[in-house]
């Protein structure tokens, strides 16, 4: 829990300083990222994230490394990513799809080192 308050506290410094995103307005950067803190902190086990890897069909145990600042819109919603780092230090690549919903914001998929897929999707 420890990292992931570290990672808020990142963020709310990047978001007042930074607008260089100008189809976000600040409120609405924080509101998505704490929408993606909130998340995470309600699924970690031991401090650690579990997500399922479809390729070698086991469960890994990762710890937040970082929250890209960049969000990036498609189409009514917003793909944050992150970075996880396993026991191995390995390091993965996590992008989360959020959606507005009636309250606010909801991560709706978690989209596993599938950036590439994402780019497709996205046209670039």
């Amino acid at each position: 829990m420890r990292q992931i308050a570290s990672l808020a506290a990142a963020i709310v410094l990047f978001c007042s300083i930074n607008t260089a995103h100008a189809e976000l307005d600040q409120s609405r950067m924080i509101a998505l990222q704490s929408t993606l803190l909130s998340f995470l902190g309600e699924r970690e086990s031991d401090g650690r994230y579990v997500i399922f890897n479809t390729d070698s069909g086991e469960l890994l145990k990762l710890s937040p490394a970082s929250l890209h600042p960049k969000i990036v819109p498609f189409r009514n919603g917003y793909f944050l990513c992150a970075d996880f780092v396993a026991d191995g230090g390995t390091t993965y690549e996590v992008d989360f799809l959020v959606m507005p919903v009636r309250d606010g914001f909801a991560i709706t998929q978690t989209l596993f080192d599938s950036r590439d897929s994402i780019r497709k999707t996205m046209g670039k």
